[in-house]
């Protein structure tokens, strides 16, 4: 309930967070990024969640392609790119990963 002091004070939006996991910090970060027609594109995985990762890659790519990671040498996951700039982006798995197949990820030897 508003009182004479507070109802005409600017309020901030809340914050709203995008993401629907938080990010993990890996261990494995050698991806390749196979884009169909071209050759693969070596890359360093940032952070990774259930529903998507971040990357350090070299040339360009384009919001929606559809792209094939192949992270930690065997494990291919198909994704869609969300976003490309600054030699980083960030791409959805077309499903999400299960926290089983995560875990490897972030075992150091």
């Amino acid at each position: 309930m508003a009182t004479h002091l507070s109802r005409f004070r600017a309020v901030a939006p809340a914050a709203v967070r995008g993401r629907q996991a938080d990010r993990l910090f890996v261990a494995v970060r050698r991806i390749a990024v196979d884009l169909a027609g071209q050759a693969a594109v070596e890359g360093v995985l940032n952070d990774v969640s259930p529903f998507g990762c971040r990357l350090a890659v070299t040339g360009a790519f384009d919001a929606g392609e559809a792209v094939v990671l192949r992270i930690g040498g065997g494990m291919e996951v198909p994704a869609v790119v969300v976003w490309s700039g600054d030699g980083a982006m960030g791409c959805r798995f077309d499903r999400p990963m299960p926290r089983a197949a995560l875990r490897p990820l972030m075992l150091r030897d």
